[in-house]
């Protein structure tokens, strides 16, 4: 009755909630497992993920209370006296999302790279895999496939610009010293981060995720090589001895798509640009 497009966790808590009120469901992921392979920062409200109700024991790494926040030579501290937001591992929070959809009853078809979708005389989608030698059709059609997505292409929904993005860089480092746990670093400086800004998220004492996004595409090589050399980065990561454990570029889309639904067929999540202007958040809103 209803086809999901791409199973990060958007569209495994999607199709979850659709298998709990009995719609047949079935999943389409292009990878041969869910997840977005830690593409991803990993750092959510915990109000708002407690309230996706998905089981997070599994997930979560480190609570975090406040941030400090550095602009040029200022700087200050927001701090609560509780827990504000939880630092996951997100590749597991995602698997954990297809899990609880499966065991609500949602099918999953994996290695499905979408290529065609049409409309059958009846009215349904038309839904073909890989080289087109697979094909499934269903009623309803919801694009849960990121910020590139090819159910949003392939349907024509309007497109979203380059302007509508930013490309975001990040690095997550062992043997590393962040000095407060507890708190995440935000760094403004709109010569390396146009429009947006740099962050470092602390997984352990040890272990912490640095990154940043900018509108200025061209320049990004440059200000991930400048923002490590800042002082404040390089004493994080003791003078280049912590070890880069793995490193990413993604785009991050700022704002939702001109349209959303287009007859029976729904973007979710970044398909739609359902996400949190300040931070580019996607996951509590999304889900």
């Amino acid at each position: 009755e209803c086809i999901v497009v791409g199973s990060s966790a958007v569209g495994g808590i999607c199709a979850k909630e659709l298998a709990l009120r009995g719609v047949q469901t079935l999943v389409l992921e292009e990878h041969f497992k869910a997840g977005k392979f830690h593409k991803c920062s990993g750092i959510m409200s915990k109000k708002g993920l407690e309230s996706l109700g998905v089981d997070l024991s599994g997930c979560t790494l480190n609570a975090v209370r406040g941030a400090r926040f550095f602009a040029g030579r200022q700087e200050t501290k927001v701090e609560s006296s509780t827990d504000q937001a939880l630092v996951i591992n997100r590749q597991e929070f995602d698997e954990q999302c297809a899990r609880e959809a499966q065991q609500a009853g949602a099918q999953y078809q994996f290695n499905s790279f979408v290529t065609s979708i049409s409309k059958t005389p009846e009215g349904s989608f038309s839904i073909g895999v890989g080289d087109g030698s697979k094909q499934f059709s269903s009623k309803v059609l919801a694009g849960c496939d990121g910020a590139t997505s090819a159910v949003a292409r392939l349907l024509n929904f309007p497109k979203m610009e380059q302007k509508d993005f930013v490309l975001a860089w990040e690095g997550e480092y062992s043997a590393a010293n962040f000095p407060e746990k507890h708190l995440v670093h935000v760094y403004f400086d709109q010569s390396l981060f146009k429009g947006f800004f740099g962050w470092a998220i602390p997984v352990s004492e040890e272990r912490v995720r640095i990154g940043f996004a900018t509108r200025n595409f061209a320049a990004a090589k440059q200000s991930k090589e400048k923002f490590l050399q800042l002082p404040i980065i390089r004493q994080m990561l003791l003078e280049g001895k912590a070890c880069c454990e793995r490193d990413f570029n993604y785009v991050i889309p700022l704002k939702v798509r001109p349209k959303t639904q287009l007859g029976n067929a729904l973007l979710c999540g970044d398909a739609a640009g359902m996400v949190k202007s300040t931070t580019g958040g996607g996951v509590v809103f999304g889900g």
